[in-house]
Order: structure tokens, then sequence, then C-alpha cells
């Protein structure tokens, strides 16, 4: 750490005065730890975009792309470098809910880190070209999974069953997300804490790619014909939302 230093010829006033107070072992104690204090403060955020192999549930192990969207704070996973290159992720998650980022031991692949979602479920497993990009994304994603608040983006829970009474737009500038033009008062969306102006980024793990998209999605989730959430958890009532909200005075 690089100081500036002025002399001068003329002694200062705290040098002649006894009644000034002098500096003492504490005080010069805890300007060192000040100043640790802002060495030690974490530095920006780097860019994290890498292909990685993913491990499936039939244990075999497929290409995937990771890039995490620094300004929403999430985790885009697409199936190849076209798909990243249009926008279209197979997946997304929020990286402030990720339970669990650490190494991984696969016995197929090398470099490995594992991902886990929520406590108690699924761990995802990915396979890296090196252990330094290893060591980039645990350091990566477990710095952006303490930053959560400051995206401004959040999941939440919404029911099922019942109307969702919105009617949405395309999100301006963004790629990926639709935001809410109006909604009803008594709508299950309203009752989730949803309001005009706020944006839905993706619904149950699939990100909204257009309105029409995304009402699909809601029609789908109440109709019971998409055949990816019959299959997977029928008894859930529940859907995670994953949305985005402007600060309001």
């Amino acid at each position: 750490m690089l100081r500036s230093l002025s002399f001068s010829r003329r002694r200062s006033k705290s040098s002649r005065d006894p009644s000034a107070r002098s500096t003492s072992k504490s005080d010069v104690t805890k300007g060192r730890d000040e100043d640790d204090a802002a060495d030690d403060a974490p530095g920006p955020l780097q860019p994290l975009s890498s292909q990685v192999l993913k491990r499936n549930r039939g244990m075999g192990w497929s290409k995937r792309w990771l890039e995490v969207d620094d300004t929403l704070g999430i985790l885009y996973i697409y199936r190849s470098e076209l798909d990243r290159q249009r926008k279209t992720p197979a997946h997304l998650y929020l990286c402030s809910d990720m339970a669990s980022i650490q190494p991984a031991s696969c016995n197929a692949a090398n470099h490995c880190f594992e991902i886990q979602l929520h406590a108690g479920s699924r761990a995802h497993f990915y396979s890296c070209s090196s252990d330094r990009d290893v060591h980039n994304w645990l350091v990566g994603l477990h710095a952006r999974s303490k930053l959560g608040p400051n995206f401004g983006s959040r999941s939440l829970k919404c029911a099922r069953i019942g109307e969702f009474g919105v009617t949405l737009a395309n999100w301006e500038g963004q790629p990926i997300g639709v935001t809410i033009s109006t909604i009803e008062e008594e709508s299950v969306l309203a009752a989730a804490g949803l309001r005009v102006g706020d944006a839905i980024i993706a619904i149950d793990g699939q990100a909204c790619l257009s309105h029409t998209h995304a009402m699909q999605i809601l029609n789908d989730l109440v109709s019971g014909a998409a055949s990816a959430y019959s299959a997977r958890d029928a008894g859930d009532a529940e859907s995670e939302f994953i949305v985005w909200s402007p600060l309001r005075s």
C-alpha cells in the first residue's frame, strides 16, 4: 500500500503543546486493523463463463456452457455455445439460493465441483478442463451466493392452483424475462407478493424467453398439460419463481 508523505521544517503545534493527546499503541493497532480490513475487502467480481461437462442422471456426461449474469445474479446453463449466443438457456439458477458449492470427486472425470441448490436436494456435478477453472468457479459462485440481495433477484413459491391473473410484456433491454403489466389483486401471483413492474425471469428453472412463452408455462402449470411438471412432484402444489423487483421508495 502506497502512502503520500509530506515534510515541513516547521514543528507542528501538537509537538510543542504538552496538552496535545499523544498517539497510543491502541490507536496505532486500530489504524492497522482498519487498513487490513480495507485490504481484505472483496474486489470486483471476475466474469464466470466456460464450457464444462455435466453429469447426467444416467451417469453419462454431456457438454454444457455455464455463464453467470452479474446483473441479475443468475447462473445460466446452456446446451451449446450457439444457445449461449442466442440466450436460450436450458436451465437457470439463482446464485444466492445455492445451498452448497464444493469440490467433488468423480470416477469418470477430473477437475470436478458440485452444486446443491437446496439443502437435501440432488447435487449437480460439473467437470472443468483444469483445477484452475474449478477454483475460479468455486470462489466466484461462493462470492455471488453472499451477494444475493445486491442483485435485486429473488426466488419465491407460488401456488399452482388458482388464477395467475396477469398480463405480461417482454422485458425491455433483457434477452430473458418478462415484466408484469397488470395483475389482479386476488390472483395467486399477487398473493405471493408480485406487483406491476416486477419481472419474472424463470419458473421452476425454465427461463421465460418471451411473454407468450411465459404465459404458456403458466397455463401448463394450471392445466398440468406439460409432462415436465406432471412427471415431477405431481403432488407439489407450488412452483418456484425467480423474479426481479425494481427499487421502490
